[in-house]
C-alpha cells in the first residue's frame, strides 16, 4: 500500500470512530433523558 492509501484508510477510520463516538453520545443522552423522566414521574407520585 502506498502511503496515501494509509493516509485515506486512517481519515477514513477517524471520521467513522468520531461517527460511533457520537452515536454512542446521543445514546447515552436519551437514556439519560428516559431516566431522569421516570424518576421525576415517580417522585411526584409519593
Amino acid at each position: 500500500t502506498t502511503p496515501a492509501t494509509n493516509t485515506d484508510m486512517l481519515e477514513k477510520m477517524q471520521s467513522s470512530n468520531e461517527w460511533v463516538k457520537n452515536a454512542k453520545v446521543i445514546i447515552i443522552l436519551r437514556s439519560l433523558e428516559n431516566f431522569m423522566q421516570f424518576s421525576l414521574r415517580a417522585i411526584r407520585m409519593k
